[in-house]
Order: C-alpha cells, then sequence, then structure tokens
C-alpha cells in the first residue's frame, strides 16, 4: 500500500525535519559551550614515581604520577582540586576555555618528606611544559568527567620537500 502526500503534507514534514535539526544544533552547541577543560599535569624532573589519586571537588577523578598529564571537563564555576596531603587549588572556570595546573613536589624546611603542592599556569606555560608529557592510561582516569585519551587535537604532520 502506498501512500501518497499531499503538498502541504511534504512541506510540513520538511518543516517539522528541519525544525529538530536546528533544536539539536542549537542543543549541542549549548552543552559544548557550559564546560571548561582543566589539565593537570605532573613534569618528569618531580619524585612522584608512584600513582597518587587527583580530587576535584571532593571527588577522586583520577590517578597521576611524573612525566603524565590528563583532562578534566568541569560546568563553569569555582572547582577545587587536590591530592591526599596537598593544600587544594581553587580554580574559577569559565565556558569554552582551557586551564592548566601543575602538581609541584617540594620538601619541608625542615627536610622532611615531599608534599604536593598545586599551581595554576598560565596557558602558555602549560601547553608548553606538557608537549613531552604523556596522557594517563585509559584505566588511571575514575571519572566520566576525564576523557580516556588525549582531547587535544592532533599535531598537524608535513612533509619536508624535497631539495
Amino acid at each position: 500500500m502506498t501512500v501518497s502526500l499531499t503538498p502541504i503534507d511534504r512541506f510540513m514534514s520538511r518543516q517539522a525535519a528541519a525544525f529538530v535539526v536546528v533544536i539539536l544544533s542549537l542543543w549541542a552547541c549549548a552543552l559544548a559551550e557550559t564546560h571548561a577543560l582543566i589539565y593537570v599535569y605532573v613534569r618528569p624532573e618531580t619524585p612522584a614515581r608512584s600513582w597518587f589519586p587527583i580530587s576535584c571537588d571532593g571527588t577522586v577523578v583520577a590517578k597521576l604520577r611524573r612525566g603524565r598529564f590528563f583532562a578534566i571537563e568541569v560546568a563553569r564555576g569555582r572547582h577545587m582540586l587536590g591530592a591526599r596531603g596537598s593544600v587544594p587549588v581553587f580554580l574559577d572556570a569559565e565556558s569554552g576555555k582551557e586551564y592548566f595546573a601543575r602538581v609541584e613536589w617540594r620538601n619541608g624546611e625542615t627536610g622532611g618528606p615531599a608534599i604536593p603542592v598545586w599551581e595554576v599556569i598560565p596557558e602558555s606555560t602549560g601547553a608548553r611544559d606538557m608537549i613531552d608529557l604523556t596522557y594517563i592510561d585509559a584505566g588511571k582516569a575514575l571519572s566520566v568527567s576525564v576523557p580516556k585519551t588525549d582531547p587535544r587535537a592532533a599535531p598537524r604532520l608535513s612533509r619536508r620537500a624535497k631539495e
């Protein structure tokens, strides 16, 4: 049985389809703009040899060690980053922006054990620091807010011109 649509019915179905596409596009754009990305990293020359838990807003989100980094997708607003034994750092995130937080290790003035110290780093410094770092293994991401793979765009490779 074949159903024949009148010109008005065809027009209305096209309009409805276009409306759905527009609504879904707007929703996707709004969703993308409500999050910020915080990169958390430890430089290779620090004493953090074993994996240690990192928390965001009081919840452990990933495990990290020297020479590694990960990203956290957060809603805009104020967020607290911390590690066991550290003084947490607070970061005010704006939608669509990227932030960099570095964990350094320092000995107490008495020569005691190394303790984690947080630093919020300017984007240019953080991006440069992370060039030689490795993204954490997927199993070390403990929250859905931490992507399993490196969210940065892959570098564009080009061939050298033949001489």
